[in-house]
């Protein structure tokens, strides 16, 4: 039998962790990963910022991918259902963890979202402040690294800003909400007012995939959510998400899961009542 998926609690990672610190209301870890390592579906209890300092890995998300290297980060929001794939040579990661309490804080007080994955180039050194201050590690440290991390939520809404033109955000926002039932691209192209090939060329440029792709993401994203959730029947499910059948659900969700549906919400209620046990 297939493991269930896992939901990892604060500090706790797939790989070697050599070490977990606790500063404030946050976590830095340190892990490092075997080449070629596949790890299985899981998510994050919290929301948490990840830089490579030596090799790379890929980050599969329902609706999107991101490659990651040395010397960029990715955030990714509590809750979010993925799977890693690390590169031939391994990879050395640093990441700082924050719970979903201290994101609702920061976003409520400024103009950040930090509401979807995303992946920043550059962290202009960040990282490795950081972990100059895990060494000094005085009573200063926590609030240095907490403002730090401020740092990185920051650059990270800047680069999704910046790379984001207004027609853009506007398509991501109609594909959220209309994936069930979405127009054509032509229609979707002349509601914006831009060329249908530049639209998917623009589009697949910055998410990494086709337009069909993204929507498709977002009806399984969508239909996990509700099979974790609620008893909704699977066919009620499959027509909400706008699925032809449920058989077309099912085929779909399998092939981006690697499980029915089914099978998918026996797995995360037996998780959560492991869960529950364990409390």
């Amino acid at each position: 039998m297939e493991n269930p998926v896992s939901a990892l609690s604060p500090g706790t990672h797939f790989g070697q962790v050599r070490s977990v610190h606790h500063m404030g209301p946050l976590i830095v870890a340190e892990s490092r990963y075997a080449p070629q390592l596949k790890t299985p579906l899981h998510w994050h209890e919290t929301a948490s910022f990840t830089t490579v300092f030596a090799g790379n890995y890929r980050e599969d998300f329902t609706h999107r991918r991101f490659e990651c290297f040395a010397g960029g980060f990715l955030y990714r929001p509590a809750g979010e259902i993925h799977r890693d794939r690390i590169g031939a040579s391994g990879a050395h990661c640093l990441m700082v963890e924050v719970p979903v309490e201290w994101i609702a804080r920061i976003a409520g007080k400024s103009c950040l979202t930090l509401s979807s994955p995303r992946h920043t180039p550059s962290d202009a050194g960040i990282f490795s402040r950081i972990r100059r201050e895990l060494l000094l590690s005085d009573e200063l440290s926590p609030m240095t690294i907490e403002a730090l991390t401020i740092e990185l939520a920051c650059a990270s809404e800047r680069t999704w800003k910046t790379g984001n033109s207004p027609w853009i955000v506007q398509l991501r926002e109609w594909i959220a909400d209309e994936f069930a039932a979405l127009p054509p691209l032509g229609t979707l192209a002349r509601r914006l007012g831009v060329h249908p090939g530049h639209m998917s060329r623009v589009f697949r440029s910055r998410f990494g995939c086709t337009i069909g792709e993204y929507a498709r993401g977002r009806k399984i994203e969508y239909c996990c959510g509700q099979l974790r959730r609620n008893d909704a029947s699977l066919c009620d499910i499959a027509a909400r998400a706008g699925f032809s059948s449920q058989a077309h659900m099912t085929r779909v969700f399998k092939i981006h899961m690697g499980m029915p549906p089914g099978e998918f919400r026996r797995r995360c209620r037996r998780n959560w009542r492991a869960k529950m046990q364990d409390m």
